[in-house]
């Protein structure tokens, strides 16, 4: 063996003791002392209503528009913030999200949507029949949007 492989080998020897040597000893915690009182309630798991929420990304949303970008950064956003009104499961069937229930006529160019009940905007407001007519109003307007083509020969909605 020569000097560098013992030199490796030492290395790799004091990082396996250095990760396996703490988890030897005893804990710092000491014992609850039973004082014969209940316990406190645990504190609640899960979320919360208030505070903040922090999280790292790799590179920036380029916008929370989602009529206007294609881009990945956005969209892993925009799922967060926005609802669809079906969904594509993992097996590519479609299901139902902020749409309850749908149909589609006989020749297939008009779909009629029933809308899930209670959803409210991030504002609190009540989501109506006008705001998603709204939404695909915009989406076929918008210029120069690049998702567009998504709509298909969409011609108009109707609340």
């Amino acid at each position: 063996m020569n000097r560098r492989s013992r030199w490796v080998s030492l290395v790799a020897v004091v990082a396996v003791l250095a990760l396996v040597l703490p988890a030897c000893g005893q804990s710092a915690e000491e014992p609850p002392v039973d004082t014969g009182e209940p316990e406190p309630a645990p504190e609640p798991t899960g979320p919360q209503p208030g505070g903040t929420f922090t999280f790292a990304r790799q590179e920036d949303t380029e916008t929370l528009d989602p009529h206007n970008t294609t881009t990945v950064s956005s969209a892993e956003v925009n799922y967060l913030i926005y609802d669809t009104l079906v969904v594509r499961d993992f097996d590519m069937s479609i299901k139902p999200s902020l749409a309850t229930e749908w149909l589609v006529s006989d020749d297939g160019t008009v779909y009629t949507f029933k809308l899930q009940e209670g959803v409210k905007f991030h504002s609190g407001d009540p989501l109506t029949a006008e705001d998603v007519k709204f939404t695909f109003d915009r989406w076929k307007a918008f210029e120069g949007s690049p998702t567009a083509y998504q709509l298909g020969p969409f011609d108009h909605a109707v609340a």
